[in-house]
């Protein structure tokens, strides 16, 4: 389970890394932005319904892959390393 959150935090990291991702996070935040500037009075309900939608969806999508990247998980303990600090507290 530890080699393939490892793996998988590399991974992740030289995603992020990239070109096309870095690319992919500026168009996002353009069209976030150009979404959240169509924003008018009297505006029609399928527009109001989009643009929170795609502010949800973006948002989401951001902390996500922040979250999971940036902030890996903790280290899982396993039967026999809880049995090694058992054993060595009780000495």
């Amino acid at each position: 389970m530890e080699k393939l959150h490892r793996r998988s935090a590399k991974m992740c990291r030289r995603m992020i890394k990239s070109q096309w991702f870095y690319w992919l996070v500026i168009v996002l935040v353009f069209l976030n932005t150009a979404v959240l500037a169509s924003e008018h009075y009297r505006q029609p309900l399928w527009l109001d319904t989009f643009q929170g939608a795609f502010f949800v969806l973006t948002a989401e999508a951001r902390l996500t892959i922040s979250y999971q990247c940036f902030f890996p998980a903790a280290k899982i303990e396993t039967k026999t390393t809880l049995k090694t600090k058992n054993a060595a507290n009780h000495v």
